[in-house]
């Protein structure tokens, strides 16, 4: 892992794994009762302070989750991408959600009974070392990127934001290809957590430095290394 992987990997996280790496027999178990369910970029998958009946795993598309102040006012907390689950944790401590799950883009979800999911978790080792290690892992990524956002400045933000969710776009098997962003403004102020206009000023000063390529709603890194360094993190060059 070189400088670059290392300091991203502090802040991205894929937990795709605590599904693929089950057992067949298990997987299969899932799925017995589970349902797929489409969403409409927009959709709400379910609301903040509604109790959990299911947990759900992404088959195609991304899902953000959020939560909303007295004032209206979105932060973004994260968002999910294909084979990741959502919702369990709630699932597990019986209690209600802290956050709107809604979906980023056009999105398919495997809904899975929670029944079904806590009893399985009662009898198989390997979905409950898989999410206990998750589980330790995402709370390490949630940390590093709360207490970064808070002392970080604006512009240090949004690169750190534009390297996540260049992960987050990243094709599996074609890496080789360029990584498009597609994300409206609105929605990168409401991840980076700041104002719109404030989001739109820094974006056009990336783009006039030649860092990013701005085509409606779409976001290309143009200087992946410029960007690194704008975070603020990257060890200098000896």
């Amino acid at each position: 892992m070189n400088d670059k992987d290392s300091i991203i990997s502090r802040y991205h996280y894929n937990s795709a794994y605590i599904w693929e790496a089950l057992p067949k027999t298990e997987l299969e178990e899932l799925q017995t009762n589970a349902r797929i369910i489409k969403y409409k970029k927009g959709d709400v998958v379910y609301h903040e302070g509604a109790y959990p009946k299911s947990l759900f795993i992404i088959v195609e598309g991304k899902v953000k989750i959020y939560q909303t102040n007295e004032k209206g006012v979105r932060q973004i907390v994260y968002i999910y991408m294909k084979g990741e689950a959502f919702g369990h944790r709630q699932v597990i401590c019986q209690q209600t959600y802290p956050v709107t799950a809604m979906a980023f883009e056009d999105t398919e979800v495997m809904m899975i009974p929670s029944e079904d999911f806590l009893s399985l978790l009662d009898r198989s080792y390997f979905l409950t070392r898989n999410l206990l290690q998750s589980l330790s892992i995402e709370f390490s990524v949630w940390v590093n990127r709360i207490a970064s956002f808070a002392r970080k400045t604006v512009r240090e933000r949004l690169a750190l934001a534009l390297l996540i969710l260049h992960e987050k776009f990243m094709q599996k098997g074609k890496e080789y290809l360029p990584v498009v962003i597609n994300i409206t403004r609105t929605e990168l102020a409401e991840y980076v957590g700041v104002p719109l206009e404030t989001l739109v000023r820094n974006l056009s000063f990336f783009k006039e430095e030649g860092w990013i390529h701005l085509n409606g709603k779409r976001i290309i890194i143009m200087d992946y290394e410029a960007i690194v360094k704008a975070i603020g993190e990257y060890p200098p060059s000896v």
